[in-house]
């Protein structure tokens, strides 16, 4: 094992302390809302913001848009959120236990995801090509009013066209880079024009100052 790897090995290892620290049966007011307290996602979020590692974030989230999207969620109703293709997860966990929401990662290949190669997973990771969850994907696209779908540097146009022709929720989130920036790349892009009818830009915030977004759409026909 080279030093590289020890040293990866380490910050993993410490995030998933902060993911267990305070996993006690206790609850919590998470901006209105009663929530199962989950580790210390705010230590968690520091050591993030302190080393960015792409294996387990493409994107660096920020106090400020972890808070951007739960206020935008909690105003137009949003309860629970579907990350497609979420990675680690460990956004969606940050996000979760910062604001409260219900959140839902659905990832490819479980053989990977749950090797003793794979990064650590921050959540119980749903799986759209194993059958032995494909109802539990089916209910978390259709059946709830309240829901809202996630694609955080998301790189298949075909797949999200997919996603979209199937989702019954409200709010569509796009999150990775802005204007701009040549160094980096996803499909679709925040302020893509491509986005289909019926969604339309609600609002957006910068991710501190790394030249990302995370866009947020409703349908054309919800109030915002």
């Amino acid at each position: 094992m080279t030093m590289v790897d020890i040293e990866r090995d380490s910050r993993w290892a410490e995030l998933r302390r902060y993911k267990r620290e305070g996993k006690e049966d206790c609850e919590q007011w998470v901006n209105g809302t009663r929530a199962l307290r989950a580790g210390d996602w705010q230590g968690a979020l520091a050591a993030c913001s302190a080393r960015h590692d792409p294996l387990l974030l493409w994107l660096q989230p920020t106090r400020d848009v972890l808070s951007f999207i739960g206020e935008v969620a909690r105003r137009l109703g949003i309860r629970h959120l579907v990350s497609v293709g979420c990675g680690s997860g460990l956004f969606e966990w940050l996000l979760a236990s910062a604001t409260g929401l219900e959140v839902k990662g659905l990832e490819v290949n479980r053989g990977w995801w749950e090797s003793r190669y794979s990064p650590p997973t921050f959540l119980n990771l749903v799986f759209p090509d194993d059958d032995r969850d494909h109802q539990t994907v089916e209910e978390e696209l259709q059946g709830r009013e309240d829901a809202g779908i996630m694609f955080c540097y998301f790189n298949d146009t075909s797949a999200f066209l997919a996603y979209l022709g199937v989702f019954r929720g409200r709010a569509l989130l796009v999150a990775g880079p802005g204007p701009g920036r040549t160094d980096a790349h996803c499909h679709p892009q925040p302020f893509c024009a491509s986005i289909p009818a019926p969604w339309t830009l609600h609002s957006s915030a910068a991710i501190g100052s790394t030249g990302d977004f995370v866009a947020v759409y409703t349908r054309c026909d919800e109030m915002s």
